[in-house]
């Protein structure tokens, strides 16, 4: 329902007032669905939203379901692609899908991850996809690395308060805490569950 609200907007119409009147209405049933990144970001700001529809959550399916689904849904796109998939690969997708990708919901994130990499084209010996390229696709979507560190990273890591010092003076315990929080996460022992770190920076201006 956001994006249809957001499309309205756009060329200035209103679409929750050209709804309101069959919302309201006992002669027909509006169902309206939205995934929940997009519910709070939009649409529960919205009052007249909030009051014309009664809320309703559906609970994503587990992991093992995903995976099951993601099997049933390769079988098809194989079927008409040269690429296979390998059942580490079908893991690799639920996975990353549900932890890296913001916006929609699951199984649908991971659907469209399997489709993207459906139709990647392979090379002469690249017909099956494993973990690696799932990886790298999403490394490529979402700018974040989740390759171990390779050399150069890892010097910048070990090094990262004195890189940090050539762009900001002195503030020694909060460019040690910025820092130690990104070591953390790079080297994946952060929880899956929290964001790298929660920070607020204080002082007079100029700092």
């Amino acid at each position: 329902m956001a994006h249809i609200i957001e499309s309205a907007r756009a060329i200035g119409s209103d679409f929750v007032s050209l709804i309101e009147p069959f919302a309201e209405s006992r002669m027909l049933q509006v169902i309206a669905t939205s995934d929940r990144y997009r519910y709070h970001r939009d649409l529960a700001r919205l009052s007249r939203v909030v009051k014309l529809f009664e809320r309703v959550d559906v609970e994503e399916p587990s992991n093992e379901r995903v995976v099951a689904i993601l099997t049933e849904v390769a079988n098809v796109f194989e079927s008409r692609m040269q690429r296979r998939f390998t059942y580490q690969a079908l893991h690799r997708i639920a996975e990353v899908a549900d932890r890296y990708i913001q916006e929609g919901s699951m199984p649908e994130k991971a659907i469209d991850l399997l489709d993207e990499l459906s139709q990647s084209s392979p090379s002469e010996v690249e017909k099956f996809i494993y973990p690696a390229e799932v990886d790298r696709r999403i490394e490529a979507k979402t700018g974040i690395p989740l390759e171990r560190p390779k050399d150069e990273e890892t010097a910048k890591l070990l090094n990262l308060e004195a890189l940090i010092h050539e762009r900001i003076v002195n503030q020694e315990e909060s460019v040690r805490t910025v820092a130690d929080a990104l070591r953390r996460a790079r080297s994946g022992l952060k929880s899956e569950d929290r964001p790298i770190g929660s920070f607020l920076f204080l002082g007079p201006t100029g700092v």
